[in-house]
């Protein structure tokens, strides 16, 4: 074997993604010596490595941003944008303009490049491009594919036999979500929290049937996604990288407890105020103290009723903020049209005052 041994088999991409990934997997199973599954692994790993720093790029992004919501001009310019296209509200080309221009102003003087968050999103071509030479992979097979799993799966060209790859995906996925809820706006997190319970079992079983190269891919992929996700929740990462302390950027400490402990200081160690008794009060015992409710799952099927009702309930918000309901819009409306009939029949009284004089002139000359 030797680099180029795949193309000669049959799986020649040409150029892009998935060609890039060919490449690397080969130097990393025949110049490195790596079996075919810690080469599968190698570059679910190398891939995470290489968009290292794009991600730190969108975190300083995501930092500026988040200090540019809370200027109150601009939350007062997004809010009338974000109204009236709710609403379907007709802006002229001037005001809509202008609105604009001055979201931008104030993006500009944020220093704030709203292209520099999406940057993670340049994962997604490897990622596919490493799907698919996987696929293809297994579908031919590549000789010795069959017995270059490790652990359980020792067959790369068949699904898991037990299914845990699929899940590992699954649930790493589901806690790299859940420990950005802590610094989202609120509304944003009730939706984004749902958003893991629809996405991890369309994921298990999406890739049910997979071979388990794509399913160990996956699962790699996934547990690097997490593993970064829990060093930018670190405070020497965070120091490191010029980052601001994490207590700072929570916006949403209801899911502190979802989403795990958040080290707010050097080595995990968090300031806790000494334990008082009051005297002059009676404390409350077990058996009279009110029970906590117990979190409940909710169905993630409301996910999008929730939405739709929480934007309904911004417009509605919105409008009787600034005095503009159905009632005012009917009585204007009708004020108008009085108006116009009312504008009508003076018009039509003065053309048959007109039409009579010019008669009687008539019948004068006769």
């Amino acid at each position: 074997e030797r680099v180029g041994y795949l193309a000669q088999l049959g799986l020649d991409y040409g150029w892009g993604p998935t060609s890039l990934c060919q490449w690397v997997l080969e130097h990393l199973h025949i110049t490195a010596g790596l079996p075919w599954w810690g080469a599968i692994a190698g570059c679910a790993v190398a891939i995470r490595i290489v968009m290292a720093y794009p991600a730190l790029i969108a975190q300083y992004e995501s930092v500026k941003s988040r200090e540019m919501r809370q200027n109150p001009l601009y939350k007062e310019t997004q809010q009338k944008y974000m109204m009236s296209m709710a609403q379907g509200a007709k802006m002229s080309p001037s005001e809509l303009m202008e609105m604009r221009m001055q979201m931008k102003l104030l993006q500009q003087q944020a220093g704030v490049k709203m292209w520099k968050m999406f940057l993670p999103m340049l994962q997604f071509p490897l990622a596919i491009g490493m799907f698919k030479l996987c696929r293809g992979m297994t579908a031919l097979p590549v000789p010795g594919l069959e017995s270059a799993g490790t652990l359980w799966f020792t067959d790369l060209t068949v699904p898991d036999p037990f299914y845990i790859l699929p899940c590992v995906s699954a649930v790493m996925m589901v806690f790299s979500m859940q420990r950005a809820l802590p610094f989202m706006a609120a509304e944003q997190a009730n939706m984004m929290k749902k958003l893991p319970w629809i996405l991890g079992p369309i994921g298990i079983i999406v890739t049910l049937k997979m071979a388990a190269a794509v399913q160990l891919f996956f699962a790699m992929a996934a547990l690097m996604q997490y593993i970064q996700t829990t060093l930018w929740h670190m405070p020497i990462i965070r120091r490191l990288c010029g980052l601001p302390p994490l207590d700072i950027m929570i916006e949403n400490a209801n899911y502190l407890k979802q989403s795990g402990p958040v080290q707010t200081g050097p080595g995990g160690v968090q300031y806790q105020p000494p334990r008082t008794i009051k005297t002059t009060a009676s404390e409350t015992t077990p058996a009279n103290k009110p029970k906590e409710a117990s979190p409940q799952f909710e169905n993630p099927l409301t996910f999008f009723r929730d939405m739709r009702q929480k934007m309904s309930d911004k417009v509605s918000e919105y409008q009787a903020s600034s005095g503009v309901t159905d009632e005012k819009k009917a009585a204007n409306e009708y004020e108008a049209r009085r108006m116009r009939e009312e504008n009508e029949k003076y018009w039509a009284r003065r053309d048959e005052q007109k039409w009579r004089q010019e008669q009687k002139k008539n019948q004068k000359k006769r």
